[in-house]
């Protein structure tokens, strides 16, 4: 699996913590550096695990937005299959994952170091989609 995309993917995560309050335009606080450093954690362990596990899929660079929380959103979207990660300030994350194709929807809960076979499975259904 390559994952070219990482670099560029942290310095974007970099650029989101450093956003000032009220980026929203609506009073939301800044991003935790916390919250980027579990999503720079878990995007390196999700690339380092499908390594391992040799899946030659293409995965794709996620879309990296800021959350009114302070947390970051990861998400990787192809055809009718979406897999949204919210890495929030305390290191916890929180995914779902649609394919409204076939009105299928699971959610969950990580904590950083937790496995991440669902996390997996999900983002190759989404991969899976764009073929």
């Amino acid at each position: 699996m390559s994952a070219d995309w990482l670099p560029h993917t942290f310095e974007q995560l970099d650029r989101v913590r450093n956003l000032p309050p009220g980026w929203d335009s609506h009073g939301a606080g800044p991003v935790e550096p916390a919250a980027v450093a579990a999503a720079k954690e878990l995007l390196s362990s999700l690339v380092e695990e499908l390594q391992w596990t040799g899946s030659n899929a293409r995965v794709a660079k996620p879309s990296i937005n800021p959350t009114p929380s302070g947390g970051v959103q990861l998400e990787w979207e192809s055809g009718s299959r979406c897999l949204e990660v919210e890495v929030l300030r305390d290191h916890g994350a929180r995914y779902f994952y649609q394919d409204s194709a076939s009105r299928i929807e699971a959610e969950g809960e990580l904590s950083v170091g937790a496995p991440l076979a669902d996390l997996i499975r999900y983002l190759l259904k989404v991969v899976a989609a764009k073929r």
